[in-house]
């Protein structure tokens, strides 16, 4: 599986992804602990959640695991 650069995704190494919901965007920082064909699983390291580009101040889940689909 390749990262938006075009790069392999490597185990154990470090990536984020943004999804959004209407003006809310969540921004997930982790390390990969596994991969499969069109899926990669992150240990989550960070999660922060913005409202109109402003931080939104809710307390936001940080341990577990958090599943990127291609």
């Amino acid at each position: 599986m390749q990262d938006a650069l075009k790069k392999d995704v490597v185990i154990g190494r470090t990536y984020g992804y943004t999804s959004s919901k209407g003006s809310l965007i969540t921004v997930v920082i982790g390390r990969v602990r596994k991969l499969a064909a069109k899926k990669v699983t992150l240990d989550v390291l960070s999660r922060q959640g913005f409202l109109y580009g402003d931080p939104t101040g809710f307390a936001v889940e940080q341990a577990g695991h958090a599943s990127v689909h291609a």
